[in-house]
């Protein structure tokens, strides 16, 4: 009985683990430039079906090529679960869409010479931290000009739930019932593996 509550436990800090803080790596960014200079870029995040994020850029002011010795901008991601930054890609003209399964708080362009540099060897040129988009961050409130808004009358109708509600809901079911699935996979093998060694 110790095993499986010792397995189960197991289970639980795994799943635990391993759950992505997304929200951190959903929103925008205003990459700006480090130099005081007219370079910037603007980069949308958001997660996907398929749990990738999708980094959608647009840059302006770029000057090409960046140095007479190195001929790329790339973009870089800090990571939220250590500080190795993951090489993103390269900004070719300034507009790209790109894609990481790895959750980050910031993004920055450094000046490279090898597009496949594993690291950043040059220096950085702008840089911008993932701020969450108020708009969508707001559960169920919808902003209204003063001159529209309503006063809320009771009716004895209830009301209707919310298509992304539903959605979120659905999420928070289907996870659960996995993560219940699999602890019950797992109990149950470790129940007849600890059977056959009795016997």
């Amino acid at each position: 009985m110790r095993k499986i509550l010792f397995s189960i436990g197991l289970i639980i800090a795994a799943f635990s683990f391993l759950a992505s803080p997304s929200r951190a790596s959903e929103g925008t960014a205003e990459l700006t430039s480090t130099k005081g200079q007219a370079m910037r870029c603007d980069a949308y995040s958001m997660l996907m079906e398929n749990y990738e994020y999708q980094i959608s850029l647009n840059c302006r002011d770029l000057i090409y090529p960046p140095k007479p010795d190195a001929f790329s901008y790339i973009l870089w991601a800090t990571p939220t679960q250590n500080d190795k930054p993951l090489n993103i890609g390269e900004l070719g003209v300034g507009k790209g869409n790109f894609k990481t399964k790895t959750a980050f708080s910031k993004l920055f362009v450094t000046i490279e010479s090898d597009v496949r540099t594993k690291a950043p060897e040059g220096e950085i040129v702008m840089e911008g931290t993932i701020q969450g988009i108020p708009f969508l961050d707001k559960a169920g409130e919808v902003s209204q000009p003063e001159s529209e808004k309503v006063t809320p009358s009771p009716t004895s109708t209830p009301a209707r739930t919310t298509s992304s509600a539903r959605n979120i809901l659905g999420k928070i079911l289907g996870t659960g019932a996995i993560i219940l699935g699999l602890v019950l996979v797992v109990v149950i093998v470790v129940y007849f593996l600890s059977r056959r060694r009795i016997r």
